[in-house]
């Protein structure tokens, strides 16, 4: 077999894992005889390993499996991304590769749980961007904090849409990555406009605002990370101390918006009913600025990791309607493009439909302390169990019988044992 014929494969063999001082059922995987990775199981659940730690769960093997491998990949595309600054030109073969850029591109994007963004929810940010947009002639200007692999822009701007795209990232992989992407999708260099995380300087590299603001960070945010100074942000200086992330961050990329911008983003659940000074940034955006326009509990079926709630916000500037809508989709079996059509037909028309979507007044929320838990504006519907009762009558019947012959056991033991 030549070199080029041979492929890596990821050997799955069941082991013994460590996790702090005790040891677990789980597995473990190598390439040849190099171990790459260990798996643990608990209560059903499995839990990636590292340095005897818990780095994360998941619902099946099938997806860490799948994780390790991508791992795998992704080192190799960081690799390759360095060998390209050295070639010259870059757009030359671009493309002349351009099926191969897209494959690796896809790959990569599914490295972490937290970077990787379905179709579904794409189609999401992209309808409620595309039915909230004014037809301008203008350019308009996409703001993308933290992009990470820029996936989500790459989806919502199309090709040759007139458009500046603004972001940065900690990597500068991500860059190049969404450098490539945006070139497939035929959007010229010149519109481009990526940093480091430490040389972004909102205010001046956006000193009109963005039309659009895109955010995904299911896993949170970390205290102390601002879109732009909190200084020369919306709100009161006090919302900024102590606060947990998302809050604060939230605050600040809304400082960045024009008169009439808009936002979409998708953050952990427990942000809609945490109490103390974010109740009174919610009560902020709720009454004082009215920007506050969808909260959406999404399903955990479109996560690779589990044990939190994600939820997906919308908020408008300057928005004509005094109302805040909610749907609950956190038990939508299939969240695909239709059901998301269907969301997207129920939002515009404000409808609200018992079990699913709620359009709830200003009043209401105070009402409700201004904490925005789902269960508080829509009720869950319960389905009526039909009650067989002579089913019922049967099996008291068996159930009698089996304590009968139990009882007779009982007293031929006692009997034999003398008592």
């Amino acid at each position: 077999m030549s070199k080029k014929d041979k492929k890596i494969e990821i050997q799955l063999a069941d082991s013994q894992v460590k996790v702090g001082t005790d040891q677990y059922e789980g597995y473990v995987l190598s390439i040849g005889k190099k171990v790459i990775g260990q798996i643990a199981e608990f209560n059903g659940q499995f839990a990636i390993i590292k340095n005897e730690n818990v780095d994360s769960f998941y619902k099946k093997l099938e997806k860490v499996h799948s994780l390790e491998k991508q791992k795998s990949y992704a080192r190799f595309f960081r690799k390759f991304l360095k060998k390209i600054n050295g070639w010259n030109p870059k757009e030359e073969l671009l493309s002349q590769y351009p099926n191969l850029f897209i494959l690796l591109v896809t790959e990569f994007a599914r490295l972490k749980k937290d970077t990787y963004i379905s179709e579904e929810l794409c189609e999401l940010y992209n309808n409620f961007f595309n039915n909230n947009v004014q037809s301008v002639s203008e350019k308009k200007k996409f703001l993308l904090p933290e992009f990470q692999y820029g996936i989500l822009a790459s989806y919502i701007i199309n090709a040759g849409e007139e458009a500046d795209i603004y972001g940065y990232a900690k990597e500068e992989e991500y860059i190049d990555i969404f450098t490539i992407l945006c070139y497939m999708k035929g959007i010229p260099l010149n519109d481009l406009h990526f940093f480091m995380k430490r040389e972004w300087k909102a205010r001046q590299e956006l000193p009109e605002g963005a039309d659009h603001i895109l955010i995904f960070m299911p896993e949170g945010v970390e205290a102390g990370e601002y879109v732009s100074p909190p200084r020369i942000s919306v709100g009161k200086e006090q919302f900024y101390s102590g606060t947990k992330g998302e809050f604060p961050f939230l605050l600040t990329a809304l400082s960045c918006l024009k008169k009439d911008g808009s936002l979409a983003a998708i953050f952990p659940g427990a942000m809609l009913y945490r109490e103390g000074r974010e109740a009174q940034i919610r009560k902020y955006l709720v009454d004082e600025l009215n920007c506050l326009d969808t909260v959406m509990l999404l399903p955990d079926t479109i996560f690779h990791s589990n044990g939190q709630a994600e939820v997906f916000l919308f908020l408008q500037l300057n928005r004509s309607e005094d109302d805040v809508m909610f749907f609950d989709c956190s038990e939508v079996e299939e969240f695909n493009r239709e059901q998301v059509k269907n969301l997207q037909t129920l939002w515009m028309e404000r409808k609200t439909i018992p079990g699913l979507c709620s359009c709830v007044s200003k009043a209401t929320i105070q009402e409700n302390d201004y904490n925005l838990n789902l269960p508080r504006y829509i009720t869950k519907i319960m389905q009526d169990t039909a009650i067989d009762v002579e089913q019922g009558k049967a099996r008291i019947q068996e159930i009698n019988k089996e304590l009968d012959e139990i009882e007779t056991r009982i007293q031929i033991y006692r009997h034999e044992l003398g008592l």
